[in-house]
């Protein structure tokens, strides 16, 4: 019996550039609410509340994006749920309005579901990244930020801004370069065939 090698692009290194528009849009966002939050701490929770919902929204399509392009793969549910938890507390935001303690419950809880689904993903992507401690990087620095998210509670919406800005920042540099530099362009199966 004849074994061949076959090589073909792995699912994410396919679509590494919805990745990097993601990262980007991540990015600027997150520079938005680092330099901006002084005016956003001033007009209050409101302004707050839609700003951290564009993000939200923003980066829960691109990430359902994700799911729907790499959907042949086994794990796809993993950037949908990621999306789609996004996607509702934006809703959950923008119904809330200027209640400010709902806004900061949700951010919180949000950072939270995302930290959890982040540690998940160097598990279940680990056959397609090849410098996975660059995946650990990442996780660890927004695993870091979610402790400053949750303190927003106590420090309003000036606070909520700043991490929530330095979240997005942290995010999408990570994200891009994850995308240029650890990602595994293939990988190899073996089929079996008469010789």
């Amino acid at each position: 019996m004849a074994v061949t090698i076959k090589s073909k692009a792995t699912e994410l290194y396919k679509y590494r550039w919805i990745l990097i528009v993601r990262g980007i849009i991540l990015f600027v966002f997150g520079l938005f609410g680092i330099y901006l939050w002084p005016i956003i701490s001033v007009a209050g929770i409101q302004l707050l509340g839609i700003y951290v919902s564009i993000i939200f929204i923003s980066e829960g399509l691109t990430t359902m994006a994700v799911s729907y392009l790499i959907r042949e793969s086994k794990y796809w549910w993993v950037p949908l749920m990621a999306g789609s938890v996004s996607l509702l507390s934006a809703a959950i935001i923008l119904i809330a309005g200027k209640k400010s303690d709902i806004v900061n419950f949700v951010i919180g809880g949000w950072a939270i579901i995302r930290a959890m689904l982040s540690l998940s993903e160097a598990g279940i992507f680990h056959n397609e990244i090849k410098r996975v401690w660059l995946l650990y990087v990442k996780n660890f620095l927004l695993i870091l930020i979610v402790p400053l998210v949750i303190l927003s509670f106590i420090y309003g919406p000036r606070f909520t801004a700043l991490s929530i800005g330095y979240y997005f920042f942290i995010h999408g540099i990570m994200l891009i370069i994850l995308c240029f530099f650890g990602l595994n362009g293939h990988q190899s199966r073996q089929s079996g065939g008469s010789p």
